[in-house]
């Protein structure tokens, strides 16, 4: 359950901004969306009807970035609240730095580190307490988890007899945690093992730091694009346009948050 001093900064967005919402839904209905791409804006366009209304923000309404400001920064606020998280203190003693709470849009990591005065079994009430929270602010605000792409990663380390650590590996009666829905129900969240890449923004990370799962992924994007060039009937200019604005953006996109090994780089064009 979400306390209501945890919902007061989303509440308090809604009725603050209740005559804009108003102007908002009028002008959603009056919008006319034209779809822009690489051959031009086309001269038909979608608009609100009452068998297929538009609500909300979204990629077509251009004060979709206002709301998204509005909204993160509430549930944000709202979660902080409430939240244990991670309180990664110095070896010189100093403040301590804490980690809450990254997002990007729909993509939301909490953090919560484990406390020397604390045990396991509270670490883990705690992390269960994290994701109940941020759940029910997200239900506050009409919205929910997608249990599908919701994981959780424990970093529990073991160290060798030269003090090297390494990431404990799961076993069968390892914890669970799950996830409450407003209706009772609960669902068991995925706990991927160390070595298996999760997809963070387009690029997949493993928690042991491999690049198999990203490599892997790589060349199964080259081989789609090659399948396409080799079988659809392009032009010059339409092959041209495909690999520069398609190709070259999906294939580039996770390098700059990826540490490239030279196969890793050359593979794929072969």
């Amino acid at each position: 359950m979400v306390k209501p001093q945890t919902t007061w900064h989303v509440y308090n967005m809604v009725w603050t901004h209740y005559a804009y919402i108003k102007l908002h839904a009028q002008t959603q209905k009056e919008l006319q969306y034209h779809l822009k791409h690489k051959y031009g804006i086309s001269p038909d366009f979608n608009s609100h009807q009452e068998i297929h209304p538009w609500y909300g923000m979204g990629q077509g309404s251009r004060d979709g970035c206002n709301w998204w400001v509005i909204g993160t920064d509430s549930v944000t606020d709202a979660d902080n609240e409430e939240a244990h998280q991670w309180k990664i203190r110095p070896p010189d003693g100093t403040s301590p730095v804490t980690q809450s709470i990254n997002a990007f849009i729909d993509d939301v990591h909490l953090f919560i580190g484990k406390q020397p005065d604390t045990t396991k079994e509270q670490f883990l009430s705690q992390a269960q307490q994290d994701i109940h929270c941020w759940h029910g602010i997200l239900c506050t605000t009409g919205g929910k988890l997608n249990v599908k792409k919701c994981f959780w990663s424990n970093f529990h380390l073991e160290y060798d007899k030269k003090g090297n650590p390494t990431i404990c590996q799961q076993t069968p009666d390892n914890p669970q945690l799950h996830l409450l829905n407003p209706n009772g129900t609960q669902k068991t969240l995925h706990s991927p093992p160390s070595l298996e890449g999760i997809q963070h923004l387009g690029v997949h990370i493993s928690m042991d730091g491999n690049k198999k799962t990203e490599e892997q992924m790589l060349i199964k994007c080259c081989q789609l694009f090659q399948k396409v060039y080799h079988q659809c009937p392009l032009t010059h200019h339409k092959a041209e346009v495909t690999h520069k604005t398609i190709l070259l953006p999906m294939v580039t996109y996770p390098l700059p948050a990826t540490t490239c090994l030279k196969r890793y780089s050359t593979e794929p064009n072969q």
